[in-house]
């Protein structure tokens, strides 16, 4: 148990200057359970928590489609690099991006963090969280697009990072000012919104 020898108003200025942080981890973990979770390795959240803090490190430099693109890729690689799967082997591109594309979507556009500013300016960056709901709905609504992109429905595990490039490139062909956009059909089938 934590014990304070501060003085209460210490304690409360300390708690502010940690706030930002524990939301940031908060939803990074609330992120990363759900989403793929089971999957990864045990205690695999406390990892992506201090992966994505570091990434974010860099978030206030990206002013472009391409310079996310490629910060986001690097994000993928530490976690291919430094997570499991819960059967120990190694983690694919599809089941990385998962956990990232879900947080982005949360922090950045729904949370509008880390400010408002940086979240406008990223938020038609932001890829979808590809997954079989979206894979089905892209085929079943969209199947022209699915086939001018040569898409392949597969499991996450199975998704390598030239497959989901071109799963990313319809969903912004589909909606150019967000792509995000494409993702609300998750919640739409998920609680059978009408």
């Amino acid at each position: 148990m934590w014990r304070c020898k501060l003085e209460a108003s210490e304690t409360v200025e300390h708690l502010e200057k940690l706030e930002s942080q524990t939301v940031f981890y908060t939803l990074a973990m609330m992120s990363y359970n759900p989403s793929i979770g089971r999957v990864l390795e045990r205690r695999g959240v406390n990892k992506f928590v201090h992966i994505a803090f570091e990434a974010f490190l860099e978030i206030d430099n990206i002013q472009t489609r391409d310079e996310f693109d490629s910060w986001h890729e690097r994000f993928v690689e530490k976690i291919r690099n430094q997570i499991k799967t819960a059967s120990g082997k190694e983690v694919s591109y599809g089941q990385a991006q998962k956990p990232i594309n879900v947080f982005l979507k949360v922090y950045v556009d729904w949370a509008r963090l880390p400010k408002i500013d940086a979240s406008t300016r990223l938020c038609p960056h932001l890829h979808v969280p590809l997954d079989k709901v979206m894979m089905t709905y892209t085929k079943l609504e969209f199947l022209p697009y699915y086939q001018k992109y040569n898409l392949i429905f597969a499991s996450l595990a199975e998704i390598e990072k030239d497959s989901y490039n071109r799963w990313q490139k319809c969903f912004r062909e589909l909606s150019p000012k967000k792509p995000l956009l494409m993702d609300v059909f998750w919640a739409k089938e998920h609680f059978n919104l009408r």
